[in-house]
């Protein structure tokens, strides 16, 4: 991947909230530091942000390394679109500012920028996967049916409603 060019802020603001959890209080200590603070723990000389107990990822090289390592997804060879890359880098750690690295890293993306998923999907994958051949299958007989019944495309619909209602009772363990 090239080289990202994301909008990752420095870790300045950190080393004030880890100083003053430290309990060196500069002797101006702002109203808005104390409120900063209040959303960082300081364990073992790590900070962590209080919600969901995360670590704070201070170097923005580290951060851009997690970009990297988030976007494509090693088993597959497939890049992640914005809403699933950020749960990803999510989990690893945090940073201010997270979710907008994350629209930056795949709206810069050569090759989600050149997929139509990207755009469509923001939830799914950006390289496209192969197709299912049941899909393609349905997909030919829908062409089929759609040039000589005009209520085709309903009964396409309906067709899809049900496959997704499939599926999702299938992903609960009931069988319908």
């Amino acid at each position: 991947m090239e080289e990202m060019d994301v909008c990752v802020r420095d870790s300045v603001d950190y080393e004030e909230v880890i100083q003053y959890l430290r309990g060196y209080y500069p002797g101006n200590v702002t109203r808005v530091l104390r409120k900063r603070a209040i959303c960082f723990v300081l364990e073992n000389d790590v900070l962590y942000y209080k919600k969901g107990h995360r670590p704070v990822i201070l170097s923005v090289e580290e951060r851009k390394n997690v970009l990297r390592k988030c976007h494509v997804d090693e088993a597959s060879g497939y890049h992640l679109a914005r809403e699933k890359m950020w749960y990803r880098v999510r989990n690893i750690g945090y940073w201010k500012g997270q979710y907008r690295d994350v629209v930056a890293v795949v709206h810069n993306c050569p090759e989600c920028s050149s997929s139509s998923v990207a755009d469509d999907d923001e939830s799914g994958s950006c390289s496209s996967a192969p197709e299912d051949s049941e899909d393609v299958v349905r997909s030919e007989a829908d062409g089929e049916a759609e040039a000589g019944n005009p209520d085709a495309s309903e009964d396409r619909d309906r067709a899809a409603v049900e496959r997704v209602a499939d599926r999702v009772w299938k992903n609960v363990g009931v069988t319908r």
